[in-house]
């Protein structure tokens, strides 16, 4: 559903930085299998985490959502065989546990709106879809409808058929309950729907936009809990 991001500066850091952590685990696993296991080096356990590796990469490079899906099987695999150095060289454990910590943390920064916003695939109807209406108002007073979704993080998802570049700013309203807030957001990536379907925004709010992004914030997790509690009674009453 969603096919390109446009480069910028901060994902070009972390996947660098991601890539090394995988190549630093997978350099982890080599001295671990050349040091604690004695009945001879596990080639095939190295050759699928190599593969798994070179799948992490690649989906990693053009951002497809299966990067997590393979993320998470290396970290697992990883796991058990930093746990199973702890037993036998506490140093090595100690290593592989700092390297698998690190990978964490980058992929925490990673899982943002900006980057890999939260998408419900699974809901065809969009009455239950967790977003909020709202405009972009442009230079000349402009006014482009939108949608905005996945707000955390001081960051939040722009869906529109309008086309930005990334690095420009614009003011966005948002619909409350009982009222519209403004804000100016900067946009840090864009992803690039298919024919019919909105370009999705990851945009920033600024610092001294700290209350209005946690009222939207608080506003938009209620929504979502709304909607949620409705689908749920649809389906208990048919």
């Amino acid at each position: 559903m969603l096919q390109k991001i446009k480069r910028d500066e901060n994902i070009v850091y972390l996947k660098r930085f991601i890539n090394g952590l995988l190549l630093g685990l997978l350099i982890f696993m080599l001295i671990k299998g050349i040091i604690v296991h004695t009945n001879g080096f596990p080639f095939f356990r190295f050759y699928l985490l190599s593969i798994i590796a070179i799948f992490c990469h690649l989906t990693l490079k053009k951002l497809y959502y299966t990067y997590w899906t393979f993320g998470l099987i290396f970290f697992a695999l990883i796991l058990i065989d930093v746990l199973t150095a702890f037993w036998m060289k506490p140093w090595l454990g100690i290593m592989g546990l700092l390297l698998l910590i690190a990978f964490l943390i980058v992929n925490y920064f990673l899982a943002s709106p900006i980057y890999y916003p939260r998408v419900n695939w699974w809901e065809y109807d969009f009455r239950y879809r967790t977003d909020l209406k709202g405009k972009i108002i442009l230079e000349d007073g402009t006014l482009i409808e939108c949608r905005i979704a996945d707000i955390r993080r001081k960051a939040a998802c722009v869906h529109s058929f309008a086309n930005f570049q990334t690095g420009s700013e614009f003011n966005l309203e948002i619909d409350l309950a009982d009222k519209a807030v403004k804000s100016t957001v900067k946009i840090i990536s864009n992803r690039q729907g298919i024919p019919g379907r909105p370009s999705i925004y990851g945009v920033q709010f600024p610092q001294n936009a700290f209350p209005i992004y946690q009222e939207i914030r608080r506003f938009w997790k209620q929504t979502a809990q709304l909607k949620n509690e409705h689908k749920f009674k649809k389906v208990l009453n048919g």
